[in-house]
């Protein structure tokens, strides 16, 4: 159960609802579709509200659920065709639509198949396809990334990322954060049904003392530079991985020329120099477990 929900969604923002399992977050993106009604309170979709406007909102959104929205007892490009047919497209301007996204997406040589006969990771590429092909105003996407193979994560988030150039809503439902952190703008993190944490990613990664003050050193020898870099006054900690130290400094020592300089005076050479990339999955973990 929902509680106390109040968020405007921006017009042309890709929204990132994160958090636990049961926290509300497919409840929350299933109100905003009409699928579930609510109790108490409005939703106001384009400037309509969504429970006495429903018919006039539907056509300007496209959902993708955890289950599979296809015909399993049809082939892939033909659920492509019925679905794209119930949103008033042609059949010539679709079957280009189609393949493009199919030859995207790698299954090209899967549209004859029946959806019943697919991988779980091709189900959920068609499914894709038929949520992606409308050009939809709003994208409504729970967990999109499941069952998919690298290659096709990054096939997915380039997509969203033109349609985010393109000006359209994105609200994205998932565990794995990291994937879009180039696209996101918001963060909504959710637990017990309510919403514990609400920002921009800029905001949560601009107040994250880890990601101010850290970078990846790799050297000549790592371990020498670790055993210097912990003498170092300016130095909170460091450890080293395979490849390379992870050095984070202390908050306002960030003089990052001496610090090369101390290790090029023991007769290390320096190779690369990497600021830290923000870890999102674990940003929102700590964020969940302090709440």
């Amino acid at each position: 159960m929902l509680k106390n929900i109040n968020y405007n969604f921006l017009k042309g923002k890709v929204t990132l609802i994160s958090g636990p399992s049961g926290g509300g977050k497919s409840t929350l993106i299933n109100i905003i579709s009409g699928i579930i009604s609510t109790s108490e309170g409005n939703i106001s979709i384009l400037g309509y509200n969504l429970n006495s406007n429903f018919k006039k909102i539907r056509p300007y959104i496209s959902c993708v659920w955890n289950e599979t929205s296809l015909f399993s007892n049809m082939s892939v490009i033909n659920n492509l065709r019925f679905f794209a047919f119930l949103r008033g497209q042609t059949l010539k301007e679709t079957d280009i639509k189609i393949n493009d996204i199919l030859h995207s997406f790698g299954i090209i040589h899967d549209k004859n198949k029946f959806v019943s006969n697919l991988s779980q990771g091709t189900k959920r590429k068609a499914d894709l396809c038929r949520a992606l092909i409308n050009n939809c105003e709003i994208l409504l996407l729970d967990e999109p990334s499941t069952f998919l193979d690298n290659k096709s994560k990054k096939t997915l988030v380039k997509i969203l990322y033109k349609y985010k150039e393109e000006g359209k809503s994105i609200i994205i439902v998932s565990h794995h954060a990291s994937l879009y952190s180039n696209i996101i703008d918001d963060i909504i993190i959710m637990k017990d049904g309510k919403i514990i944490y609400n920002q921009s990613l800029e905001h949560l990664i601009k107040n994250t003392k880890e990601f101010k003050n850290a970078f990846i050193l790799k050297t000549s020898d790592r371990l020498l530079a670790n055993d210097i870099l912990q003498t170092l006054p300016e130095i909170e900690n460091t450890y080293v991985s395979q490849k390379a130290v992870h050095v984070y400094l202390k908050e306002g020592d960030g003089d990052l020329s001496s610090i090369i300089n101390s290790l090029g005076n023991r007769g290390l050479k320096i190779k690369k120099i990497i600021s830290k990339e923000p870890n999102l999955d674990k940003l929102i973990g700590e964020i969940i477990n302090g709440h």
